[in-house]
């Protein structure tokens, strides 16, 4: 690069040779970004995939399908898988982006020609970078997200599993999904702080919780052929039911899906900055 500013002076070409080197600047510039945006529609189906999961993850589990909450499930691990399969890429666009905003700037008394050119190219590669910025927080913010649903569809198909077994009078089955029960809530609730997850997930979850002891405890009472205590876990079953029956499935989702819709306009606002520059 010193030789091609040596040349240029040497040659007395000052007005011609910073308006080629401004413009190959800018061009770089402009190759960096538009490799960018050759990823964007990768990020938007992405992100469009989230938006779909805010009504399926806030179903009430008592009522969901074994197949419906399998299916859930899957499209949740995908979620995450694919967040984070996206976030390499996404650090390597800011990157490269970064080192193009960086080459814009030097030199700046031999660009003055251009300069025009090259303050529209910085607040194009400006906004890309911001969108990025914001890229980085929903995907980050999606592993855990579609983590955590994983995890409670994994509770709801224990649910499901305890209600065939009591269904069944099979108090071996019946232990046996309680305590995966169990397993899977307190799983769930160490990571019902994922971001955007409704406020109401974790008592919920708690309340789930309850309902699993107390199922057991009525085990343990059927077993001791202790009719008393069966039947005042009975009413405590009832309370836990109607408690949990009582939660709003789809505030929860309009919760979930407001936190995620404001950062994906904040990203399709800077991403439209970016285009239109």
């Amino acid at each position: 690069m010193l030789v091609v500013l040596l040349v240029i002076l040497a040659g007395g070409g000052y007005a011609v040779g910073g308006f080629v080197y401004a413009n190959s600047k800018v061009n770089s510039a402009t190759d960096a970004y538009n490799k960018v945006v050759d990823h964007e529609n990768a990020l938007t189906d992405l992100f469009n995939k989230l938006d779909a999961q805010f009504k399926s993850n806030n179903n009430d589990p008592a009522s969901a399908s074994s197949d419906s909450i399998k299916q859930d499930k899957t499209l949740n691990l995908q979620l995450a898988s694919q967040s984070k399969s996206a976030q390499p890429t996404v650090e390597s666009d800011d990157t490269a982006l970064a080192n193009a905003a960086s080459s814009l700037n030097e030199n700046s008394w031999l660009t003055a020609l251009g300069k025009s050119s090259i303050d529209k190219s910085t607040t194009r590669i400006n906004h890309a970078r911001a969108a990025l910025a914001i890229a980085k927080t929903i995907l980050a913010d999606s592993i855990l997200y579609g983590t955590f649903y994983a995890s409670v569809d994994d509770a709801a198909l224990d649910l499901d599993a305890l209600d065939t077994a009591a269904n069944a009078g099979d108090l071996n089955a019946i232990d046996s999904a309680i305590q995966t029960l169990k397993s899977d809530v307190t799983k769930a609730i160490q990571q019902d702080n994922a971001p955007g997850v409704a406020s109401q997930m974790d008592p919920f979850l708690k309340d789930l919780q309850k309902l699993a002891t107390d199922f057991s405890a009525l085990v343990a009472a059927v077993r001791a052929g202790d009719t008393n205590k069966v039947n005042t876990i009975v009413k405590q079953l009832d309370a836990d039911t109607t408690k949990l029956d009582g939660y709003d499935f789809d505030a929860m989702g309009t919760s979930e899906q407001a936190y995620y819709k404001a950062l994906i306009d904040k990203y399709n606002t800077e991403i439209d900055a970016a285009n239109k520059t």
